[in-house]
This record gives structure tokens, sequence and C-alpha cells, in this order.
């Protein structure tokens, strides 16, 4: 049984004190901070279902909100361009907002929204920072003399480090493992003319690669570049020269972009946002490098175009003429990481026909995949129906149809070696203060889905049958109850699972707020799976696993610009219904972002006893800006972190970090070549922004 220290029970009464605490008068603006807090459950979600740290595009989500601030959206321009990539209403609640206008006219007053069916008061009030009801006072045709006079500049610089010295970095025999020093670069110039047009290029060092000699003479190990328009004229919609994110339909062919999953917004389960997307991100695995737009041939009828050349890295074979695996970390710090650096070419062809009408669309696409090496994954059971080969053609239909306060949606594809999958939903506003939504899926396991990003329980998208349901209710204007159930089965084999295997996930959070002031929630969440009895016993009967969390959060608002936000969190992982690990988690922020001054900060202390892995808790970071940390906690120990942001100028702004994990009862820390010898670990980060 894991212990609660007692040094902890005084913040339960922190908690009942935010209750009773009078509320104060604050600025409305700081609803900003309330988005930003749906964001980071949502990041979390995400990486816990996932379980790892990367790959999704989520720089690129905080970098659009950010631009959403300073250029809201125009909820009265013509069919609401804009609303597609705005990540913090559903596709539902577009089209319904679409239909009213369509209906009734340009609206009046924000609060007009409260009769759109799936909008109510709090999502009113969450999103209106980002949203404007100003009459256009431009043309749909591109200003370019605006775009160049009007248009800002910024450069970014940023550093950090681990300041204890990992083993990769110590001599012993030889040379370090790591070829380059412990610091990571970034470096980021940005033109960008409100959301219409961005021309930017970025270069990236991580900890361990060389910069300016070795493998890397012209300085850092990644670079990036592109050109984009949006709304260029009436005929051409998007067009990027350089990086981009392609998202079509519901991911089933392709999905670069952040698609949610499940999550506190119970009912967001469409994919959806424009198709093409600039990248700006430091990701080097998840984009495109070529060509792409997006086309109106008419009013109704609209074509997406992209072409992608570009190498990746991968595990190339003995022979030379195959590769087993894409390496996504971008890491190129040791010799192997570097003999298998851009070892492949990928060249990728693609194509979306849309055509929409008032109450929904059907699209079209295509995608041609081809690579220089042959795509042979180890031979593993698991591996049996896995795609083998050099080229791939797929194609899938996309669809959307409403119906009052019905919303139906989907997506089916095929390939040319057999494989299918198809993905149906259906979203449904019962009145203001209830909503369900219903998700089905059946990815075939020789559905091959090398860049899809579909709703589903695992990774790729094949393997798998499922049934999704989701509900919200707000049973009075302080309360709200998010809940789903997901039940899924996986046919074939999959890594560490060897037979057919099944498993049901439940959530339930039950949230309160007071006028703005104060949101505190709880939240059990319950996930049941199987997994191979032991690695030497592959042919047993499955263990039944059962993983459960209860949180506790509370976020409270304080005058002068001051915010707590205070966790408790519990976990339980049980196999077999016998062997069972658990784990606790408490965490206190505090937080000051006055508005009229230059300094504001962030900064947290978290205590986490946990017995064993499998029973880790995840939990969001607070970062400087650009950036996030959602780490796994285990073991016993303190985590801490500083942030600080000051406005030397009006275009200057300084950032940086500190953040340490020290653990009680290990003599190191980290694992691999990221080992340190003691039991604490340091990260420091610096970074510089200027606009001009």
């Amino acid at each position: 049984m894991t212990n609660i220290p007692k040094v902890w029970v005084p913040l339960w009464y922190s908690i009942l004190f935010q209750f009773s605490s009078a509320v104060y008068s604050q600025a409305d603006t700081l609803q900003i901070h309330q988005a930003e807090l749906i964001m980071d459950d949502m990041i979390q979600a995400y990486l816990e279902s996932r379980q790892e740290e990367s790959g999704a595009d989520f720089e690129t989500i905080m970098e659009r909100l950010e631009l959403f601030k300073k250029n809201p959206i125009n909820l009265n321009a013509e069919g609401q361009p804009d609303l597609d990539e705005f990540i913090l209403i559903t596709p539902f609640q577009v089209n319904a907002l679409r239909s009213y206008i369509l209906k009734y006219g340009k609206l009046l007053s924000l609060f007009e929204l409260q009769v759109v069916p799936g909008f109510d008061i709090e999502t009113i009030r969450r999103i209106s920072p980002f949203i404007s009801l100003t009459p256009i006072v431009e043309s749909n045709a591109l200003n370019l003399s605006k775009v160049w006079i009007q248009g800002e500049n910024q450069i970014l610089l940023r550093m950090s480090r681990i300041m204890e010295k990992q083993l990769g970095y110590q001599e012993k025999g030889g040379k370090p493992a790591y070829t380059g020093d412990p610091y990571k670069y970034y470096f980021r110039f940005q033109h960008q003319y409100s959301n219409r047009f961005s021309l930017g290029f970025h270069g990236e060092k991580d900890p361990g690669e060389t910069f300016f000699k070795g493998p890397n003479p012209r300085g850092f190990d990644f670079y990036s570049c592109h050109l984009g328009v949006h709304r260029l004229n009436n005929f051409i919609d998007d067009l990027v020269l350089g990086d981009y994110s392609v998202s079509l339909g519901q991911g089933l062919l392709i999905q670069t972009g952040f698609g949610a999953g499940k999550n506190a917004l119970s009912t967001s389960i469409q994919r959806g946002g424009r198709a093409i997307k600039t990248y700006t991100s430091a990701n080097e695995f998840n984009f495109f490098r070529g060509l792409a737009t997006n086309l109106k041939i008419n009013k109704n009828l609209g074509l997406v175009l992209f072409y992608s050349n570009r190498n990746k890295d991968g595990n190339i074979s003995r022979e030379g003429d195959s590769f087993s695996s894409f390496l996504e970390s971008g890491y190129h710090r040791t010799t192997a990481e570097i003999a298998n650096e851009k070892r492949i070419r990928e060249i990728l062809v693609g194509q979306a026909i849309k055509y929409k009408w008032q109450s929904g669309f059907l699209a079209l696409n295509t995608l041609y995949t081809h690579f220089d090496h042959n795509y042979l994954k180890t031979n593993q059971l698991y591996n049996a129906f896995s795609f083998r080969g050099n080229q791939l053609f797929s194609g899938s239909l996309d669809h959307q149809m409403q119906f009052n306060n019905f919303l139906f949606f989907g997506e089916s594809a095929l390939t040319q070696s057999g494989g299918w999958a198809t993905i149906q939903g259906l979203q449904w506003s019962l009145d203001k203060t209830l909503s369900l939504a219903m998700l089905y899926r059946n990815l075939n396991k020789n559905f091959p889905g090398l860049y899809s990003g579909v709703f589903s329980e695992n990774t790729l998208a094949n393997n798998e049958r499922g049934l999704y349901l989701g509900l919200e209710w707000r049973p009075g204007n302080n309360w709200k109850l998010s809940a789903y159930q997901d039940f899924w089965k996986h046919p074939w084999y999959r890594f560490g699972v060897t037979g057919p295997s099944q498993g049901n996930e439940y959530f339930i959070r039950i949230t309160y707020t007071l006028k703005r002031k104060l949101e505190t929630y709880l939240q059990f969440k319950s996930k049941i799976r199987q997994e191979n009895h032991a690695e030497n016993k592959p042919l047993d009967i499955l263990n039944t696993t059962l993983l459960t969390h209860w949180r506790l959060q509370t976020n409270r608002l304080w005058p002068e610009g001051w915010e707590t936000r205070t966790r408790l969190e519990y976990a339980a992982y049980t196999k077999n219904k016998s062997e069972k690990q658990q784990g606790f988690l408490i965490y206190q922020d505090l937080l000051y972002h006055p508005l009229q001054s230059r300094l504001s900060f962030t900064s947290r202390v978290a205590y986490f006893t946990i017995e064993d892995y499998e029973s880790r808790i995840y939990a969001y970071e607070n970062d400087i800006l650009g950036n996030f940390s959602v780490p796994a906690f285990s073991d016993k120990g303190f985590r801490y972190y500083f942030n600080f942001r000051y406005d030397v100028t009006r275009n200057l702004m300084m950032e940086g970090r500190w953040a340490q994990t020290r653990l009680l009862n290990q003599l190191s820390i980290g694992s691999g070549l990221d080992e340190i010898q003691g039991n604490k670990r340091t990260e420091l980060k610096a970074q510089l922004r200027w606009k001009f």
C-alpha cells in the first residue's frame, strides 16, 4: 500500500479553502488560461493513451492559439473558413454555427451563440478571447504589399541542457558514445501576416549532436523552411512551398497534424480542419517536404494536391536493399544513429477532391507512396500482415452529413493489397445541456496505415474493431459531467500480445465551475486490456490487466494575476486480480500572470511515490513558449520547476526554465546512454524572442 506523507495532508485543506473563499473580480481576459488548460488536458490524455512523449505536432497547435489571440476569428466572415482549424470547438459546433448564420444572418452578439446547438455559456466564455464579430475590411484576395509592410517578423533563440553528466558523454576506454556536446540549440525566423501568410525557417541541434563540425559542418543537424499562403485569391485557398503537414478525412490515409483522442472532451471525436498547413515544429519526422495546394474549383468543388520528396531515417538491412522500420526520434548522436540518418528516400503524391453542399460533403482521397528500398518489417508473428514492398496506392471516401441536431461522418479506405478500414461516427446534440457521440471503427489487420492518425486504441490504424460512446451533460450552470466508454478487439497478434485480445475503458469526470474563477473536477478512469503471461511462456493464456486512476484537481484564479492549481492522483495496476502496484502523485502549482506587468512566472512542487512503472502517472507541465513537457512519474521522489517570462521591451521577451527531478530511493536516474550516476536530474532552458 502506498503511504501518503503527513506533510501533504494540509494541501487537502488548501483545496477546501479555495472552495470557501470569496470570488474576486478580475479581467475576463484570463479566460485565455482556461482555454490553455483544455489544451494541456488534451495533450496529456493523448500521450497517456499512446504511452510516448512525441509523435504529434503540439508546438504548431500552441502557435495557432497564440495567433488567434492576436487575430481573432471573425464569425461573421463568409463561410467562416478559419473555424475549421480552431481546435477548441468541435466540427459539430462549426457546422451548427454555419447553419445558424445561413438561416438567420450574421451574429449581433457573442452571447447569441447560446441558441446555436452545441454551444453553452461556458464554451462561449472560453473561446471569446479568440473570436470576434468584426466586419471584414479587406477583400478575399491577398494584398501582397500589406504582407510585407504590415507583417510581423520574429526571431527566436533557444538553448537548453541537462546539467548532470550523462553516460553518453563519459569517456570509458575511448571516445564518448555521443559525438557532440550536451547543449540543445534552436533558431527560428518567421515573417507572418495575420493567419494568411507565413515565411520562415528554423534549425535545431539536439543534445549529443555535433554543431559546425563532424557530420554537421553546416551547423544545425535539422533545418526546415516554408512559404505558406492562406486565401491567396478566389481560386487558391492554400499554397505551401517547403515543409507542410496534411490531414485528410478521419485520418485513415493520412493525418500528420494533431488529432485529439480519448479525453475529457468526450464528444469531440471527429477529425477536421484545414487539409494543408505550414510546418513550423522542430519534430524531425512527422512532416512532408515539397509542394501542396488547396484549390477552389467553384463554390461547391475543391481540390487538394500535394507532392513530397524527402529522406527519412531508417534501419537499413545488411544487404542494403531493404529497411525494417523508420526512426522517428530525430537523434543523430552516436555512430549508429548517424549511420541511419536520411537513408530512405520517400516520394509521396496525393489528392483529395471534395464536393460540398449546405449540409455536408463527399470527398475522394488518393495517396501514392514510393520508397527507394523495400519496406520489410522484422519476421515476427505480429508483423505477419504488415505492408511489404516499396510502393503503395491507397484511396478513401470521406463524408459528412448534418440533419437537424445530428451529424453523421466517416471515412472508408482501401489499398492495392486488399487492406481496408472504415470509421463511422455520429454526434447528436439533444439540447443545450446534453450531447452524445458514437464512433465505430473496423481496421483490418492488413491495412498498412503508414501515415494514419485515427481515433483508436491502437497506435497504428489496423488490427482493431471498436465502439466508442461519449456523453457531455450540463445539469446546471456550474456543473458538467463528461463520460465515455470504449470497447475494442484486436483480431491478430500485437507486440507483446501473442494472440487475439480485447479490452475496454471507462471514464467519468465531474466538473464544478464558479463564476470563471474556480474550477475543480473529480475524475475516474478504468482500463482493462490483455497481454502475455510471461516472455518465456508465449503460448499461455493472456493475462488480464486493470489500470485505474483517480484524480482530484482544483484551479483557482486570484486577484492581481495569481493562480493556483492543485492535483492529487492515485493509480493502481492489477494483473490477474493478484499482483497489484500502486502510485500516488500530488502537486501544487503557483502561477503569476498579471495583465499589465512585464514579469510572469509558473512554478510547481510535486511529490510522487509509485511502486512500479506500470502504475506510472503522467502530468502536464508548463514550459517556455513553444515547448511542453509531460513526464511519466515512477519510483519515489520530488519534481520541481520554475519558469519565468520577462518583457524587456514591447518587442523583446526573455524566458527561462529550471526543472529538477530528485529520486529518494535510487542511486542513478535515467537509462541507457542517458543514465546519470546520482539521484537527481536538472534541466536549464533559456529563450529570447524578438519581434520587429
